[in-house]
């Protein structure tokens, strides 16, 4: 399928700013954030995230973002979740996919 070039650049401005907040997000938002960085409320949210964080495939991580974001809608880890969701659709070149999980990224720290 081919892709308007105007569509692609904001895609390749989503990539961009997804990658940019995972650098910031990691180096500085401890600092920044006065409640630190996110966390989890209880070990089984933790455990869902890890399995997201752990997952070799890109279809398995966004499957598994998927069930994380409907069990933990309130979730401190869904903005960082979201952001791997947006690379694993960059990883299996789905733009489309990309724009959304981007998208969701960025609301979720505005």
């Amino acid at each position: 399928m081919k892709f308007p070039r105007s569509m692609l650049r904001v895609a390749l401005l989503l990539i961009g700013l997804s990658q940019s907040l995972v650098i910031s997000n990691a180096q500085f938002d401890p600092l920044l954030n006065p409640r630190g960085a996110p966390q989890a409320k209880t070990p089984e949210e933790l455990d869902a995230y890890l399995e997201i964080a752990t997952a070799q495939e890109s279809r398995v991580t966004i499957e598994k973002v998927k069930q994380f974001a409907s069990k933990y809608p309130s979730s401190e880890l869904l903005g960082v979740a979201y952001q791997d969701e947006t690379l694993a659709y960059k990883q299996v070149n789905d733009i489309e996919g990309v724009l959304r999980a981007g998208k969701r990224t960025l609301l979720r720290y505005a």
